[in-house]
């Protein structure tokens, strides 16, 4: 999970740089994904190299990016609306940022759960 959660810190931060360069480099909320990242490619890092602290750091990476999906899922309601009934956007391009990083978030969240599940099971096959 450690690798997993480097390639999604990865992910989160070019979501925020690429928004926050399409922003005209003038909106710092955009960098908002990018923060994120950085912070859930440091605990993967800390994960891979003290294996120790391993189930610690990716606990706290999975609250962190939960905690950014419960954040951002109003944008990816809204561009579901939008998608449905073509209503106009307030603010598209921070409306598509914020659904790409919900969409990216839940699949870090998906992989974090299956893993845990599959450490679980090693677990107790081991005992």
């Amino acid at each position: 999970m450690a690798k997993t959660s480097i390639i999604y810190g990865i992910i989160f931060i070019l979501i925020g740089v690429i928004a926050w360069a399409v922003t005209g480099m003038e909106q710092a909320t955009a960098l908002i994904p990018a923060y994120f990242g950085v912070i859930v490619l440091i605990l993967g890092a800390i994960s891979l190299y003290k294996e120790n602290l391993t189930r610690h750091m990716m606990h706290a990476a999975m609250v962190l990016v939960l905690l950014g999906l419960l954040g951002s899922v109003g944008g990816l309601f809204r561009l579901i609306g939008f998608v449905f009934t073509g209503a106009e956007l307030a603010r598209p391009i921070a409306v598509y940022a914020q659904s790409v990083f919900a969409i990216a978030s839940i699949g870090y969240l998906y992989a974090g759960i299956r893993s845990f599940i599959d450490a679980r099971k090693k677990r107790n096959e081991n005992q």
